[in-house]
């Protein structure tokens, strides 16, 4: 949740890089195997404008995509198209 927080208020994450995450936010945040990796990854963004702004961007499209609104639409055409897949059953 604190992750979906950050990407609305357009704050770069950074997060361990945990195979978890690859399948839901890879692209979206930046990932580090460790606290030493951590704090060069920050030091970076510290000294690298574009690339924090790069950063805030991918938050920005990240909020966006995970929104209330973009899920409620990704899941109201599921279960709609579900319910037509299932009127179709023989039984």
């Amino acid at each position: 949740m604190s992750v979906l927080e950050a990407f609305s208020t357009n704050t770069p994450v950074m997060l361990r890089d945990l195979d978890l995450y690859h399948s839901i936010i890879n692209g979206y945040y930046i990932g580090c195997k460790d606290e030493a990796e951590m704090n060069v990854k920050l030091r970076e963004l510290i000294n690298d404008p574009v690339l924090l702004s790069e950063y805030r961007q991918r938050s920005i499209t990240a909020s966006d995509r995970y929104s209330e609104d973009h899920l409620a639409k990704i899941w109201y055409d599921f279960y709609t198209e579900q319910s037509k897949e299932g009127q179709y059953v023989k039984k």
